[in-house]
Formats: structure tokens, C-alpha cells, sequence
């Protein structure tokens, strides 16, 4: 087997340049504030395995959270709109402030028809949100096992760092 770039044989796995990278981390240092001591644990990780990593899951949490800040700046922004689409035709036909004579009315909004709007957002919202998770859903089942199948199957060469796919072929 042979890089494609540069006909080198020098290649290696990409999972196991990832594994290689990665370091569990323990220290204990002592500190100067209240005069104890400090355990840091972590990992540490080179810049070669972050290069190799695995292809990761979709997130539900984050997909979710992105909605909520829609949903919330949605809101607000319809909120700041909604007065200035209904004007003070709405007032004078609606409001306590009686409608001038010879005021021409172009047509008449219903009081609920805010709610109405609201609530038609309000369900479009959660419809979109659902379509979101579904299609996150789709991706981790669907699409993800072959994804990661393609990462387990991809070897990185040594010399000018192009990543090659392994296509196996059925033994005769």
C-alpha cells in the first residue's frame, strides 16, 4: 500500500496516530494561596492526534440549546415588531381612545389574532425543533456507523501527511 500524493509506503493508521497522541495527565503542584496542595488530572493531547480524530456523534444538547436561542431571540424580535405592524389603527379601533369621524379603516384585525399568530409561531417552532432532533437522530443511526467505519479504514502517510482510504478488496 502507497500514499496517492507521493508514492511513499510509509503509512500508519489514523486511530492509532490518534491513540498515540494522547496523554492522561496527573500533577501535584503546591500553592502559594492557603499553602496546600493541588491536583490537576486531565489529558493532554498532541497536535498530530487532534489532526486524527474520530469523526464524533451529532449532539442532541447542542442542537437543543442553538433552539432555545432562536426560540428566545424569535420572541424578542416579535415582540418589538408586533406594535409597529398594528399601528394606532389598532388602538383606535380597539383601544380606549375613540375612532375619529371620517377615519378611514382599511380593514378590521380581530382581537385574538394576536393570539392566533403567537400560537401558529409557537407550534411552527416546536415543529422545527422536532425535524432538528430527527434529523440529528438520522445522522447518529444512519450515517455516523459508516462515517467512523471510513476513520477505522484511513491511514495517514508519515512523509507528506495525506490522509488514504484503505479499499478492501474480497479476497479470491
Amino acid at each position: 500500500m502507497e500514499c496517492h500524493a507521493c508514492r511513499s509506503t510509509d503509512l500508519q493508521k489514523l486511530s492509532v496516530i490518534y491513540n498515540s497522541g494522547l496523554f492522561d495527565v496527573k500533577r501535584t503542584s503546591t500553592g502559594i494561596i492557603g499553602g496546600g496542595f493541588y491536583l490537576h488530572r486531565g489529558t493532554s493531547q498532541s497536535r498530530l492526534s487532534q489532526m486524527a480524530a474520530p469523526p464524533r456523534k451529532r449532539s442532541y444538547l447542542k442542537v437543543t440549546l442553538l433552539w432555545l436561542v432562536g426560540f428566545f431571540l424569535a420572541g424578542g424580535a416579535i415582540s418589538l415588531i408586533r406594535p409597529q405592524l398594528l399601528g394606532e389603527k389598532h388602538q383606535k379601533i380597539y383601544g380606549s381612545a375613540p375612532v375619529e369621524r371620517g377615519a378611514v379603516v382599511a380593514r378590521q384585525v380581530p382581537p385574538d389574532i394576536d393570539t392566533t399568530i403567537g400560537n401558529v409561531l409557537l407550534v411552527g417552532l416546536f415543529v422545527l425543533l422536532a425535524i432538528l432532533l430527527w434529523r440529528v437522530h438520522r445522522y447518529n443511526r444512519k450515517r455516523y456507523p459508516a462515517v467512523l467505519q471510513r476513520w477505522n479504514s484511513s491511514f495517514m502517510c508519515r512523509r507528506c501527511g495525506a490522509v488514504t482510504e484503505m479499499q478492501f478488496q474480497p479476497s479470491a
